[in-house]
């Protein structure tokens, strides 16, 4: 690969500088988003960035020097949707966060997540900085929902807040990779889900 990823991950090296014209950067950004989801780590090419972003390989490597350098800043680059204000009861602050999901699913990100995972073995380094950029956020703010219902005597005091978590986002993203078109199920079909989740742990 051009740039030199190696098999210790993406994160062991220092930061270039970065690029003095913010639009070149978003263009060079998106490229590298664009090349590491179609060719991975292995296949990364900085040449290859470089004519998707339309600059000089030459200037590219005069921001960025190395491949490593550039892969990080790409994943640290991708902008999470935002997260409206909560209604404040469980079953609407759910609705919410399930359909930030289904919007995250439904974008770039999730092509890029699939190659992440393949390509965890050989660069655990870029999978945990992947989750922790994009993953984790979301399920930070799901355990704050869930622990405030718990205040509000909304849940019991024993539910396992990350299972279900996990039983909302899981079914979510099993829907989305079984469509033929990687679509999201819509919000009537992820309130359903909801209200069966909160039927089971309300009991």
């Amino acid at each position: 690969m051009s740039g030199g990823v190696g098999q210790q991950g993406v994160l062991s090296r220092s930061r270039a500088g970065r690029p003095r014209d913010s639009s070149v950067e978003q263009r060079v950004l998106q490229a590298a988003r664009e090349e590491l989801t179609e060719r991975g780590v292995a296949g990364f090419s900085m040449r290859s960035v470089a004519k998707r972003a339309g600059v000089a390989r030459s200037s590219l490597l005069l921001r960025w020097t190395e491949a490593e350098t550039l892969i990080v800043d790409a994943i640290d680059s991708i902008v999470l949707p935002e997260v409206p204000d909560l209604p404040g009861t469980l079953r609407e602050d759910l609705v919410v966060l399930l359909g930030v999901v289904a919007e995250q699913m439904g974008s770039e990100t999730m092509d890029l997540q699939m190659r992440v995972m393949a390509d965890a073995r050989a660069n655990p380094g870029l999978l945990a900085r992947y989750q922790e950029r994009l993953l984790h956020p979301t399920a930070r703010r799901f355990d704050e929902v869930l622990l405030a219902a718990v205040d509000r005597g909304e849940l019991p005091a024993d539910v396992d807040r990350a299972l279900m978590a996990d039983s909302l986002v899981g079914v979510v993203y099993i829907r989305t990779m079984a469509s033929a078109e990687r679509k999201p199920p819509g919000p009537e079909a992820r309130r359903a889900l909801i209200d069966r989740i909160l039927r089971t742990v309300q009991r």
